[in-house]
């Protein structure tokens, strides 16, 4: 299966001074939601990764959390 990269961009122009506060807030939610993923995909993410050998298959772990083709 092929993977299109993109960039995510946003306006955060329109935001109040208040949202953007939380920023910085959600970013943090959003870190522990990812490594709390990444548990429950393959346990330890370390040591997942660490048995994999080729670049291709590292890309696909990252992009599914984990070895299988979350699609």
């Amino acid at each position: 299966m092929n993977y299109a990269q993109f960039t995510l961009t946003s306006d955060s122009s329109k935001l109040s001074d208040k949202e953007k506060e939380l920023i910085p807030i959600l970013i943090q939610v959003a870190k522990i939601m990812d490594s709390l993923f990444w548990k429950q995909s393959v346990d330890n993410k370390t040591e997942f990764m660490a048995t994999l050998d080729d670049a291709v298959t590292i890309g696909f772990a990252e992009i599914n959390y984990g070895p299988w083709d979350r699609l």
